[in-house]
């Protein structure tokens, strides 16, 4: 600023205007370059980073079956975006497996990356890779390479628009300058002036004088207001700050709380969203468990009902009677082992009825002492406010546990299948009590209200009845608690364990429209908890035998089956039995049988599903001749299928294969003998 000092006012003034417009011009066009520059780095960086991730995500497949002309498809769809060069998919050992090119002459192709990841910005282009994940492992790398034309287009746009706009305001300026400065300088020396003699004074009472009521006569009559309110705006200053400090300490706690409340809402949505991922993957398994029911039923009923048939004709001091009995025990087995499937995906026939739930607990309570075995303490406490817990375990449901002083429980189940879960989740506390402890059975009623509902958003609102299974076993962590339920995993030694204890039943819980969870902690025992729906209704009598002694009979019966083995099977059960057989092999065939001795048949044993007629069908058209015909319908397919296609009515009588030749030759003696002419 030396040079001027030697310079009159008049072009000071010119001067500085003149410079302050220039630099002023010249540093905000300058500032808009630069933001312009950085806004459209940063656009670039997320429009490549985003299609490269949409590349990623449509790759998966391509990567993960090797389908380099899907790749090559995705990577096409780039050719509507005129910035990309060019792009490349490469495998996770950093070899091209795909790659687009917007000129082929260009000689632009994508480099070797070497497993780097991340973006670059040179003089001529702009580069990015980015990995591909699939549940976490690496599949390979998106390439993308983008041109800056759009950028140095731009500049050189800006840079022409800023030199005009630079030297017309430098021209306007200097008129405006010679123009003012006359009028400005001048008073604005004289205030000067006067500013100088009161500081060198110390002499507040001395005034401007006020020349007139242009801006300068107002400049100097604010001066003199200034020196007289110069105390009561520093007080007013104060208090101001002050005021201001408590705004933003307020403000600041504001926004903590707010955080917060955040941070707590982004927990339950992460907890909520595991929790609907697992119960997805549960029920995609029980689907998978539950399509293989039919064929695999029907040839266990083949091999269950001839080794019935061979032993029954073999003498008991038969040699091969053991071999025999081997083959039965081990289709038993494979028997069981697809019921325990089924019950796991919720696709096994129950018998739902109203029942006490103190009841089950204590028929069942024998067998479980003999289960657990003896260094194993077991409690049950029916109708309990509070279900005990071992000590150090905290109660984390808070349901609202109401007493019901001794009444019953009454649920709509399956009393066969409620003992059975309480006799797999004894079986996993006895596994985990390898040194005896304490097996706690309790009931009671419980309210599922909106603060439960907090923990387990799945659940509805409303009264259960709660089993609380608790032990004081080794416990279990957050990672094996998250897969309890799911089939064949087990924590337990090669051979010690099916793993489908604990899915079966999650499964029975699911199919009764109840719910089943757990909390554990490492060495601090194991709760389970099962809520199933109460009802007001009267409890039913107690089922009959199921194993009363097989009869035959004289009558005729007209059986349609499509499968071979199984018709050739129960035919021969059948005439065994002392009953005449009709066979069929389909539905159409069943018809056309019966209409040819219509008055002689008996009863219609018919398999649910079948070629060209379904059993049902059969049913309804042989009705129509014979409406007081009795039937029996069986099936290898689960009893949802059926229920669904309406095969099957409510109330018709259903045997579920495998059977084995005795069950069958009962129920078919029940049916016949049923008064009403059918049994319901």
């Amino acid at each position: 600023m030396g040079i001027l000092k030697s310079r009159s006012i008049k072009k000071k003034v010119m001067l500085t205007g003149m410079l302050t417009t220039g630099i002023s011009l010249l540093m905000a066009g300058i500032l808009n370059l630069v933001i312009e520059i950085v806004e459209f780095r940063s656009d670039l960086i997320d429009n490549v980073t985003v299609q490269a991730r949409m590349i990623g995500n449509s790759s998966v497949a391509a990567l993960t079956f090797s389908d380099w002309k899907d790749a090559d498809e995705t990577l096409r769809t780039l050719g509507a975006a005129p910035n990309i060069i060019s792009a490349a998919l490469y495998t996770r050992d950093n070899r091209i497996f795909a790659m687009y090119q917007r000129d082929a002459g260009s000689g632009s192709f994508p480099p070797a990356i070497n497993g780097l990841y991340g973006h670059r910005l040179s003089m001529s282009h702009f580069d990015l890779v980015q990995p591909v994940f699939l549940k976490g492992e690496l599949l390979g790398k998106v390439f993308i390479r983008s041109d800056l034309k759009s950028l140095y287009s731009g500049i050189s746009r800006h840079v022409l628009y800023l030199t005009v706009i630079l030297l017309g305001s430098l021209l306007v300026a200097f008129f405006l300058m010679s123009r003012l400065q006359k009028s400005v300088t001048d008073p604005i020396l004289n205030l000067a002036g006067l500013t100088r003699t009161i500081s060198d004074k110390k002499d507040y009472s001395v005034r401007a004088a006020v020349s007139g009521n242009d801006e300068v006569g107002t400049l100097a009559a604010g001066f003199n207001e200034m020196l007289e309110n110069i105390q009561d705006r520093d007080s007013e200053l104060r208090m101001h700050r002050e005021h201001l400090e408590d705004l933003v300490i307020k403000r600041t706690t504001e926004l903590e709380d707010a955080y917060e409340q955040l941070q707590k809402e982004l927990t339950d949505h992460k907890r909520t969203e595991e929790k609907l991922n697992h119960a997805m993957k549960m029920e995609a398994i029980g689907q998978l468990t539950g399509g293989i029911a039919h064929d695999f039923n029907n040839i266990l009923t083949t091999i269950i009902g001839y080794g019935n048939l061979l032993q029954m004709k073999m003498d008991e001091k038969d040699p091969l009677n053991a071999y025999v009995a081997h083959m039965l025990s081990a289709s038993q087995k494979a028997a069981n082992l697809t019921q325990s499937l089924l019950a796991f995906s919720r696709k096994q026939i129950i018998n739902p009825k109203p029942i006490d739930l103190n009841k089950v607990v204590k028929s069942v309570e024998k067998l479980l002492v003999r289960l657990i075995g003896e260094d194993i303490e077991l409690r049950t406490i029916l109708n309990n406010p509070a279900p005990a817990l071992p000590a150090g375990r905290v109660n984390r449901d808070r349901g609202g546990y109401e007493m019901e002083g001794t009444g019953d429980i009454i649920v709509m189940a399956d009393a066969v299948q409620i003992e059975q879960v309480l006799m797999n989740l004894a079986t996993n506390a006895r596994d985990s009590m390898p040194r005896g402890g304490v097996l706690t059975i309790t009931t009671a009623v419980a309210e599922v209200d909106r603060e439960l509902l907090q923990t387990y958003p799945y659940m509805k609102q409303g009264r259960y009845s709660l089993i609380t299974v608790t032990d004081t076993g080794i416990g279990m962590d957050e990672k094996i608690r998250e897969r309890i339920f799911e089939p064949f995993f087990t924590t337990k030694e090669v051979g010690k364990g099916t793993g489908l204890g604990l899915a079966m039943a999650y499964g029975i819980v699911k199919q009764h429209e109840g719910y089943i969870n757990v909390s554990s902690e490492p060495g601090q025992g194991t709760t389970f908890r099962i809520y199933l729906p109460l009802i007001e209704a009267e409890v039913e009598n107690e089922r009959p035998d199921r194993h009363s002694a097989m009869i035959g009979g004289r009558e005729k019966i007209l059986f349609a089956e499509d499968d071979g083995d199984v018709r050739g099977l129960t035919k021969s059960v059948l005439g065994e039995a002392g009953y005449t057989v009709v066979e069929a092999v389909d539905g159409e065939d069943a018809i056309s049988k019966f209409a040819e001795d219509a008055m002689g048949i008996d009863l219609l044993l018919l398999d649910v599903i079948m070629p060209k007629k379904s059993g049902m069908a059969v049913y309804e058209e042989v009705k129509k001749a014979r409406p007081d015909v009795r039937v029996l319908f069986v099936s290898g397919y689960t009893a949802d299928i059926i229920r669904q296609k309406g095969m099957l009515d409510d109330g018709m009588v259903f045997i579920e294969k495998p059977v084995e030749p005795g069950v069958l030759l009962k129920k078919i003696r029940e049916v016949l003998d049923e008064k009403n002419g059918r049994a319901c």
